[in-house]
């Protein structure tokens, strides 16, 4: 064979590298400005694109302060949509209709190329995984083991900051204690994302070190971060480290309780509960009588190979197969060598079906939500489980990799990976604030609405109502107050999050409300 020379290879190799990954367009020096004569708003950009190619430009606009995102659909003109040319000084024009509201408004350039799966997938490094298993190991109990449960939450903690993520500490007080519920956001770059959420629970019980129970499931959401983080997706990614699963899942409902409240639009959840106990001896796997019965066609599977503890159970329910069916899919076609079973829950009543209810995906399955659970089976497959026994030593880190490389491609998948990035730009309202804090209930409300504008001291009020637009839906002018309440029928409105705000002149204050 020919002798190739080091710089020359180098060159070959880093060349080979570039062009088989395609970079996302970038905007820059992004700048807003308004006239208030005639309502535009007017941007200007600069887009630029290492390849040169033609590139889809979307603008969102968000009253919210950026929770929720629309697309104003009507009235916008200039470098918008798609073919757009790379280039400087690039122009939009919206007529915003009305700018007596705050704007934030969001560009995002998208390429068109699509991301490969198993390029992703591939990224997972068992290394890193295993580094994050031992630094958790130890009891993590909020009473036996506190100082490394401390630890444990500072790690994650400074995982989702380091990654930039928007990170939210959901406080869980029982006597004694105050739990912690950290959860790391990677915003979704389209109109209106979905939710999808990866989680394990980092709590142990009060005398295991739990590397099984469940160290694994933690490593295995910190290095999905560390992954999926380098990408940009359509829909919005949470990486959650719950807290109290051990008591009772105090954690996961209180979390879910939460976004049953605030209507957040999961669309899937793969909870990792102990995911790094492998055994392919024979008979390593027990399956009792009662779970024949209820699963049979995971039993058929089980019996043919002897009953070797050599797969990962994913965990689900009748109402949510499609689901389920993702992750199948994904650990077929990305990681073929890890073999997968199905469990599939048809009641919550029975003992073999309350065998899956036994971690933080069964709240979101109580709740309509769609979740799985991946495990390797707790007691039924590891001799160690609650035990002192459980211990980094006992575990398989080939088989813990191959679960988190599933889990990575079923969320890159779903949530969409796209070749984009965005830029904000935020619109000050040209009106004064006013000061007045009045309630508005029921919130979330389905017919009448009421306002309490007793603390304004506003004997006649102007009542507006946008929808994420900026658009005006319905308007209440000179509003007679009675007994400082106002009651206004919602009736008509479609189900969505609106913006109302009541008026004193030039003055206003506004609050956000939910229409089911």
């Amino acid at each position: 064979m020919r002798k190739i020379s080091p710089l020359l290879f180098l060159i070959f190799f880093l060349g080979k590298n570039l062009t088989a990954q395609n970079a996302a367009p970038t905007i820059s020096n992004l700048v807003a400005n308004t006239n208030i004569s005639n309502n535009t708003i007017t941007l200007t950009y600069d887009l630029d694109d290492l390849e040169n190619d033609n590139v889809e430009i979307t603008m969102l606009v968000s009253i919210d302060d950026g929770v929720t995102f629309a697309d104003p659909i009507m009235n916008v003109i200039g470098d918008v949509g798609f073919p757009i040319t790379p280039g400087v000084g690039k122009l939009i024009t919206w007529n915003a209709m009305n700018l007596s509201l705050d704007y934030k408004i969001k560009l995002v350039a998208d390429d068109l190329q699509i991301i490969d799966i198993q390029t992703i997938v591939d990224q997972v490094d068992s290394n890193r995984i295993w580094d994050d298993l031992i630094a958790m190991e130890g009891i993590r109990h909020r009473t036996t083991g506190l100082a490394q449960l401390e630890n444990t939450q500072m790690m994650i903690e400074q995982n989702f900051i380091d990654h930039n993520l928007e990170v939210e500490i959901q406080e869980l007080p029982i006597t004694g204690y105050v739990g912690k519920n950290i959860i790391g956001k990677h915003q979704g770059k389209g109109e209106a994302p979905d939710v999808y959420i990866i989680d394990g629970h980092y709590d142990s019980v009060a005398s295991s070190p739990g590397a099984d129970d469940n160290a694994t499931a933690v490593a295995g959401v910190l290095e999905a971060v560390r992954v999926l983080s380098n990408y940009n997706f359509e829909h919005t990614i949470k990486f959650i480290g719950f807290d109290l699963e051990e008591l009772d899942l105090n954690g996961s409902i209180a979390y879910v309780t939460n976004s049953v409240s605030t209507q957040e639009p999961i669309k899937g959840v793969v909870n990792l509960e102990m995911i790094g106990y492998y055994d392919n001896t024979p008979y390593s796997q027990s399956f009792p009588t009662i779970f024949q019965n209820a699963f049979p066609d995971a039993h058929v599977l089980l019996e043919a190979d002897s009953f070797r503890g050599n797969f990962i159970i994913n965990a689900g329910t009748t109402a949510f197969t499609e689901f389920q069916d993702s992750f199948y899919s994904a650990a077929q076609d990305y990681v073929p060598e890890l073999k997968v079973i199905n469990l599939i829950a048809t009641n919550f009543v029975d003992l073999p079906n309350q065998a899956l209810l036994r971690s933080d995906h069964a709240p979101f399955w109580f709740f309509g939500r769609p979740a799985i659970m991946l495990t390797d089976g707790a007691e039924f497959r590891n001799p160690n489980y609650h035990t002192v026994n459980d211990v980094k030593e006992t575990l398989n880190l080939n088989f813990m990799t191959n679960v988190v490389k599933a889990s990575i491609a079923t969320i890159a998948n779903l949530a969409n990976a796209r070749n984009c990035t965005s830029a904000t730009v935020d619109i000050v309202a040209s009106t004064n604030e006013l000061n007045c804090d009045f309630e508005i209930f029921p919130n979330p409300v389905s017919d009448e609405l009421k306002l309490n504008i007793a603390d304004c001291g506003l004997e006649n009020v102007e009542v507006e109502i946008y929808d994420l637009r900026g658009v005006l839906i319905l308007e209440k002018k000179n509003e007679q107050v009675a007994s400082n309440l106002i009651t206004i029928n919602l009736q008509e409105l479609k189900t969505g999050i609106y913006i109302l705000k009541i008026k004193d002149g030039e003055r206003f204050s506004s609050k956000k409300i939910i229409v089911e």
